[in-house]
């Protein structure tokens, strides 16, 4: 399986979720704060796990251990929401039950799952007291869950779209 690439950052911050680790460059990372009651939604992707303001920014909120493919956890009621920015605002949060400490991490390896995980995870690497701990790619998800858009298309020449002609 083909695996995103990498965050260019060494330097992530870990957190736990319905018993997977989990790691999110730091340049990606806004802040921490406690969870509050989501706004859940009628209908939506399994892994949202509803709305939350921080600020003037209303933001979706996901469980990243249904991203990885786990069978849904309850919440704790001392959650906290890891809240990653794509630039200069806040885009998104995650769900996390234990916030770790900011760590050097090397190039992740490819995800060695019988199960199939989005290309938001960019790999995986052994964890301390985990079997392996999931390396999350920001920009991967967002593009993947409609958060931003993709890149434009290449026009080589006029009258081309996207490498066809018209």
């Amino acid at each position: 399986m083909k695996t995103a690439a990498a965050p260019a950052s060494s330097r992530f911050l870990w957190f736990d979720r319905g018993g997977a680790r989990f790691a999110v460059a730091m340049e990606n990372l806004q802040e921490v704060l406690p969870l509050p009651a989501l706004r859940t939604l009628p209908v939506s992707e399994p892994s949202l796990a509803g709305l939350m303001v921080v600020r003037e920014f209303i933001l979706p909120v996901f469980d990243p251990a249904l991203m990885a493919g786990s069978a849904a956890v309850p919440r704790q009621a001392l959650a906290n929401a890891v809240i990653l920015n794509l630039g200069d605002r806040p885009l998104f949060a995650l769900i996390a039950e234990e916030v770790g400490k900011v760590i050097p991490l090397s190039a992740p390896r490819r995800i060695s799952t019988p199960v199939r995980l989005p290309a938001a995870f960019a790999g995986e690497l052994p964890a301390p007291g985990s079997e392996r701990m999931l390396i999350l790619n920001p920009n991967e998800f967002a593009l993947a869950m409609g958060l931003t858009a993709p890149p434009p298309a290449v026009i080589s020449q006029p009258g081309e779209c996207a490498g066809k002609p018209n």
